[in-house]
């Protein structure tokens, strides 16, 4: 996230947005929302829609996702990159994703993931609720 503020971003302020199956930590949206030029916003994901539905054969899915691994297919093992990637934008608000559909239409799209354990906790904040 520095990185993209730091070379792009901060000269044109694009919005972040953070999603997730748990709530973000303080912290995390602290140090988030402090690193962003932009606005940032926090969705929670619903279970249901961040889960392998039953009607998904889960074996069948292991062993594909092991052959990617073999593979060298980037994320090939990762369960949570499947739920992930790419989400919609109905989960965001539509100021911010009315700006998502510029980025999308206008640049190259670019998905980034974050989790709230993406950022390790400091011993005063540590287990603090979003």
């Amino acid at each position: 996230m520095r990185q993209i503020e730091d070379r792009f971003n901060h000269q044109f302020h694009y919005p972040w947005v953070f999603l997730n199956d748990e709530p973000f930590t303080r912290e995390f949206r602290v140090l988030t929302t402090g690193m962003a030029s932009g606005e940032v916003e926090y969705g929670l994901i619903d279970e249901s829609e961040w889960s392998t539905p039953s009607w998904i054969d889960t074996a069948k899915a292991q062993r594909a996702m092991e052959d990617m691994v073999t593979a060298d297919v980037i994320y090939g093992g990762s369960v949570s990159y499947r739920y992930a990637s790419p989400y919609p934008p109905t989960h965001v608000s539509p100021s911010i994703s009315s700006k998502l559909g510029l980025i999308v239409a206008d640049t190259c799209a670019v998905t980034i993931q974050a989790s709230s354990s993406a950022i390790p906790s400091s011993s005063n904040t540590s287990g603090i609720g979003a």
